[in-house]
């Protein structure tokens, strides 16, 4: 015979809680020993492309709430390009956000076989103008794992979005251009987390 106890219970019914909420709904705190994970993280992400094999990675997260920020990565002609300087960012976890402003990159070769320059070449500086809006579409779409970190569930809430705007890139040298398409769901969508336990 099965022992149903109040733990499992209680799993139960965060089980239905998680599978049901999304953001807005608030997680129970996770254990201890789970201090490392946070209990909700919110992202919106894309990978836009462009002429010349282009590709441009943009993510922005906010995690248990907190001000989101922005990670940016572009990849071009054998180059990595990456800033250290913050954009303007606004995040409404399954719904839309925002990434706008301009950013000096630095960019290095990333020195693969392949590459243009794949015995080492300069690191040159350039800039970055973002201006994009990602906005949820369609249904949202849900997957569950039970047993994370023990007795505690994990969720992932994530939507499409139609993705508007572009990044204009000016790396003297290197590439003059701007983003012209992005890659669809899953690489560009909405997202939310959640872990709650019991």
């Amino acid at each position: 015979m099965r022992l149903i106890t109040t733990r499992t219970m209680a799993a139960g019914a965060v089980l239905a809680g998680v599978i049901a909420g999304g953001p807005g709904v608030a997680a129970a705190a996770p254990p201890e020993d789970a201090g490392r994970h946070p209990s909700t993280a919110g992202y919106a992400r894309s990978i836009l492309t462009g002429p010349g094999g282009l590709k441009a990675f943009v993510n922005v997260t906010s995690f248990d709430g907190a001000a989101p920020t922005a990670d940016l990565a572009i990849f071009v002609s054998g180059y990595t390009c990456l800033t250290s300087d913050p954009l303007a960012v606004t995040l409404d976890p399954l719904e839309s956000a925002t990434a706008k402003g301009e950013v000096d990159l630095v960019c290095t070769p990333d020195n693969s076989p392949e590459d243009e320059f794949p015995d080492g070449g300069p690191t040159l500086i350039g800039s970055a103008t973002v201006d994009l809006t990602w906005t949820g579409v369609g249904m949202k779409h849900t997957e569950v794992f039970p047993g994370y970190l023990g007795f505690c569930v994990g969720a992932i809430h994530e939507r499409e979005v139609q993705l508007g705007g572009e990044i204009q890139i000016d790396v003297p040298g290197l590439y003059t251009g701007s983003t012209t398409d992005y890659i669809p769901y899953t690489d560009t969508a909405l997202r939310y987390e959640r872990v709650a336990c019991p």
